[in-house]
């Protein structure tokens, strides 16, 4: 069963985690036989991990009693549910997609493999103060990074500056998130050597 995780949080949110196993042929099928409609001339890590990702999207919505008629995505590039006022948030990271479902409230998820590399960019996405708080722990770096992609994601607002305008704070297992004065709280999961976030 690749959905190897299917949370329901609270009766308004739910998380889902696949991790993509399938064959190019059985992906193909996926995408015929679910009606998903995902172009299938992008290169092949691409289309598996879209059609993982709208997959965990219709088995959320099957979770909270949500009718499925298939995801579009804004002018600013962000995913939403036709015919459906509940709040999407899709994140990939080869071999695992991830999404997540908020019926109130906007919602972000972000997924990141850690990676030397994530320490050698931080000073693009970190202030000053969060740089001294990760140190050069590559799993904290990539903790932050990815709170700061779901809080973007989360918010309506486009020109965002990560490193002055996203704003995070440590708090035993959870990690506060302020977004141009919007206040969040970030949960964090870790699966194999990949770091899961997202908004509460």
């Amino acid at each position: 069963m690749p959905l190897i995780n299917l949370s329901k949080i609270t009766p308004n949110k739910a998380l889902g985690i696949w991790k993509i196993n399938e064959s190019i042929k059985e992906i193909h099928h996926l995408n015929n036989s679910e009606k998903l409609n995902i172009d299938t001339r992008i290169i092949e890590k691409k289309f598996k991990e879209k059609v993982a990702a709208l997959m965990v999207v219709k088995k959320l919505c099957e979770n909270l009693k949500l009718n499925y008629y298939g995801i579009k995505k804004n002018q600013d590039g962000k995913p939403f549910l036709l015919k459906n006022k509940a709040n999407i948030s899709i994140s990939h990271s080869y071999p695992y997609a991830v999404a997540f479902i908020n019926k109130k409230k906007l919602c972000g998820i972000d997924i990141e493999k850690i990676r030397e590399k994530i320490i050698r960019i931080n000073s693009k996405f970190l202030n000053e103060g969060e740089r001294k708080s990760v140190g050069t722990s590559k799993k904290k770096n990539t903790i932050f990074w990815c709170c700061k992609e779901a809080l973007f994601k989360a918010s309506n607002k486009q020109k965002i500056s990560f490193s002055n305008d996203i704003n995070l704070k440590e708090n035993k297992k959870k990690i506060i998130g302020i977004i141009k004065q919007e206040k969040f709280i970030l949960s964090i999961q870790k699966i194999e050597n990949f770091i899961i976030a997202y908004t509460n």
